[in-house]
């Protein structure tokens, strides 16, 4: 939503039909909020909670701030980070499971515990197997949770390799899948991977040239190793945090918008 050229958060509520504009939201278009909403518990709570940055020599400060749906207020949390600058950040994704909010904040990965008031930080995998991974070597991260709230990470890298791995109770890094030069296509335009949520197939956005230069969704079967459009998506199509946590096949078909 914008206004003056500036955006605000507008919260809609698909079980009971209702949405309202977050107060004191005004912020940068491409700040990410995250969004803690158990609907086997209530129809009505919610919490967001906005990741807070500052900047300073050779690291950053983050800070957390968080909105109650019960109190309609926002609160500052006793909570710091310090994160160095040894690497360009990404900021890609951040998903909800399991009580913590997950901002992907590649090549970190933030948490915030809601109940327990607590936070950290955490690395990806650094090899799988005996390959070793190269954080220059990376195209994108997409970290991405199951039905069984696992938390899950993907990695394209530049060779067009893809790396998959899962977490286990003990929050170790589990390895899922791995494919060497995934697609060795000359004409791609576009290539972002949706969060990997379970199952045998990888869904992704794809453009090419040779087809128009039209965006379309695709689908990787990691058991035939067959790749099948399903549909093509609105041009220009970019990809926002909101439809990195929306549209994933497990979300897709659970609503009945899509049948594969």
């Amino acid at each position: 939503m914008y206004v003056d050229e500036s955006a605000f958060h507008y919260v809609w509520n698909p079980m009971t039909k209702e949405g309202h504009v977050i107060p004191e939201s005004h912020t940068q278009v491409h700040e990410i909020i995250g969004l803690a909403f158990e609907p086997s518990a209530t129809s009505t709570h919610y919490r967001l909670v906005k990741l807070i940055e500052d900047n300073e020599i050779e690291s950053t400060k983050i800070g957390f701030k968080i909105y109650s749906s019960d109190t309609r207020k926002w609160i500052t949390s006793d909570q710091k980070l310090s994160i160095k600058d040894e690497y360009y950040k990404y900021r890609w994704n951040v998903l909800y499971a399991r009580g913590n909010i997950y901002w992907n904040y590649f090549p970190y990965i933030i948490w915030f515990d809601l109940d327990k008031n607590i936070s950290g930080s955490m690395m990806p995998p650094m090899e799988y197997e005996d390959i070793r991974i190269y954080y220059d070597d990376v195209y994108c991260q997409c970290i991405g949770v199951t039905d069984e709230e696992i938390l899950t990470n993907t990695l394209f890298m530049k060779n067009n390799s893809i790396f998959i791995w899962m977490m286990n109770k003990d929050r170790e890094w589990v390895k899922r899948y791995h494919v060497l030069d995934y697609m060795n296509i000359r004409d791609i335009v576009t290539f972002s991977l949706l969060p990997f949520s379970g199952g045998d197939k990888i869904f992704m956005d794809l453009t090419l040239f040779s087809m128009g230069r039209k965006s379309m969704l695709c689908c990787h079967d990691m058991k035939t190793g067959e790749t099948t459009m399903i549909c093509t998506l609105k041009q220009n199509w970019e990809w926002t945090s909101c439809q990195y946590l929306v549209l994933n096949y497990n979300n897709m078909t659970r609503t009945g918008s899509l049948k594969y």
